[in-house]
């Protein structure tokens, strides 16, 4: 029987900071023939990816999927790609599914977000939400704390699959004893307050702090942290593989967030952390984030509540749930709800 045919329409394929794309190809491509179209290049991009085509014309678009005649297309995020899928999709009447995330649903402080709930909808958004309603649709993939916001602002019940974070639990399930270091991660933008991580190294000179900080305002961040005396060894992104077996080296990941812009999501990093045993603090932004992390966690209000907390190992019981947590999230167990989609089609 021959495979099905996938295209994906993504936006700078392989970006070093979109595992979750790479875990998803590389759970789907030995039982699917994928071709992969990236609109842009990636800034980082992460080592040994599946082929891809970057085509940032449309009128090339079309006529690559014309000669590969897909039975889907494929993406990740509501954003200006969804678009381009949605055409894409009618040139050829071929369906089409999307996987959302947490940065491209968290509306709460962006003014059109208070419009849709309003329905005074920006022409926009709207779009975006008639694509996702649209008869080639077959379905949208979201955060169970996301699917309401979705069904809130206009998208079709019918339209929405509650499925979780896209995790390599295999990659990074290790339970032998962890080191003493402490770490935080991510793309370097104003929702993660790197700052507040900086703040509390210094609070805590005996223990070694690592920030792996990825591109946009490392720069920045780096001047406050030498002007702070230093308190963080700063390092280059790694590959996702590297990850796995660094997060070896830390008792604690401290995830630092912006409470006022509040657009942190439910990070990868988090579960993968859990899986590789290590201590998991993150700021407590919505009541959601207790469900993700699934009892196995700190969340704090303020860094100085960690103070004590980091000088001591993490518990054992935190540590045996962290697994049992991260193991929810294993991209094996429920690649399924995608996938369903594609076979009912």
């Amino acid at each position: 029987m021959s495979k099905q045919k996938i295209l994906y329409v993504l936006d700078a394929y392989p970006q070093i900071s979109q595992t979750y794309v790479k875990v998803e190809i590389e759970t789907l491509h030995h039982d699917y023939e994928l071709e992969i179209i990236s609109l842009r290049r990636p800034d980082y991009p992460f080592s040994n990816p599946h082929s891809y085509h970057y085509i940032p014309s449309y009128k090339e678009i079309l006529a690559f999927a014309r000669q590969f005649q897909p039975d889907i297309i494929h993406t990740h995020w509501m954003y200006s790609q969804l678009e381009i899928v949605n055409q894409l999709a009618k040139d050829l009447n071929t369906p089409f599914t999307v996987r959302s995330h947490s940065f491209d649903t968290l509306w709460k402080k962006r003014s059109w977000y208070h419009q849709l709930v309003g329905r005074g909808v920006s022409v926009k958004i709207r779009r975006y939400i008639d694509i996702m309603n649209d008869s080639l649709c077959l379905g949208v993939l979201g955060f169970p704390y996301v699917v309401p916001r979705l069904y809130e602002a206009g998208v079709k019940k019918n339209k929405l699959i509650e499925a979780p974070p896209v995790v390599a639990y295999d990659m990074f399930h290790n339970e032998e004893p962890n080191g003493s270091a402490i770490i935080n991660l991510g793309a370097c933008m104003p929702k993660k307050r790197f700052e507040d991580y900086i703040c509390l190294a210094g609070l805590l000179p005996e223990l070694e702090f690592n920030l792996y900080a990825l591109g946009y305002l490392t720069e920045t961040i780096k001047q406050v942290n030498q002007q702070a005396g230093s308190p963080v060894k700063m390092h280059l992104p790694i590959q996702q593989h590297e990850m796995a077996e660094k997060l070896k080296d830390h008792q604690w990941m401290v995830y630092t967030a912006d409470p006022v812009l509040a657009t942190v999501g439910w990070p990868l990093s988090l579960a993968e952390a859990q899986a590789a045993g290590v201590g998991v603090c993150m700021r407590r932004l919505r009541p959601d984030l207790e469900d993700y992390l699934g009892g196995a966690a700190i969340l704090y209000d303020s860094v100085e509540e960690l103070v004590d907390i980091l000088k001591n190992p993490v518990p054992e019981e935190m540590r045996r749930q962290g697994f049992k947590n991260a193991k929810r999230f294993d991209i094996n167990t429920h690649i399924h709800l995608l996938t369903d989609l594609w076979r009912a089609a």
